[in-house]
């Protein structure tokens, strides 16, 4: 649960951004759907996201 709360913060401090984030690449939308379902975990999302986008990575 610990990545989930991470992945709160920016959510809920950057919402118009991520929403625009999620909005330009379906990929994202895809990744947390399959993390909704338990197809992936909160790690994996977590990762991934920090990887590809700087608003994640400075939420360390």
């Amino acid at each position: 649960m610990r990545y989930a709360g991470r992945i709160a913060r920016v959510v809920y401090a950057l919402t118009p951004v991520v929403h625009r984030l999620v909005t330009a690449n379906p990929e994202v939308a895809r990744r947390l759907v399959d993390v909704l379902f338990g197809g992936d975990t909160y790690e994996d999302l977590w990762h991934y996201l920090i990887g590809r986008y700087t608003i994640f990575r400075l939420a360390r």
